[in-house]
């Protein structure tokens, strides 16, 4: 079902250049979470967060639990950085959070218009997310173990068996 939402431009160049890393680029002004909304007919960029922003907040599934609003639908593109035995591994992970308590209408809307952005992403890393307590370090261990095919040692230098 298709719901007439369109992807700005602004995000479309925001989303290639994610999954285009140069060794000139400056490792800390990497974007590594983009928080994204529909206003109207578009889907817009509402924040954005380099990897400066989140060198000092510890555990990166509370901050991404952060912008995970109450009663609120959004999409997340996530830069996911996980160790597995044969090294270490960078995904882009597509996120819709679905708040359980949003309005029906705004989950429909949402649900409706994430393959639009899907295209655009092609990531093969998709969670959808009801409730703050699947926002956890295991969770995405074990949705990237099943399609990654390996197991996760660590993500972002958390080991998933602690939490």
């Amino acid at each position: 079902m298709a719901s007439g939402v369109k992807v700005g431009d602004e995000v479309k160049e925001l989303l290639t250049s994610m999954k285009v890393n140069r060794k000139s680029d400056d490792p800390s002004k990497r974007i590594r979470i983009v928080v994204l909304h529909i206003d109207g007919d578009y889907v817009k960029v509402e924040k954005t967060f380099e990897e400066q922003h989140l060198a000092d907040k510890g555990n990166v599934y509370k901050f991404l639990e952060g912008e995970m609003k109450p009663n609120d639908c959004r999409y997340i593109v996530y830069d996911c950085h996980y160790d597995v035995k044969d090294g270490v591994k960078e995904e882009l992970v597509f996120i819709m959070w679905s708040d359980d308590n949003a309005a029906i209408k705004q989950k429909m809307k949402y649900a409706s218009s994430k393959s639009c952005l899907k295209k655009i992403l092609e990531c093969k890393h998709e969670f959808e997310f009801h409730g703050k307590e699947d926002v956890t370090p295991r969770a995405f261990a074990e949705c990237l173990s099943k399609m990654a095919k390996t197991g996760i040692l660590s993500l972002e230098g958390l080991n998933v068996s602690d939490h």
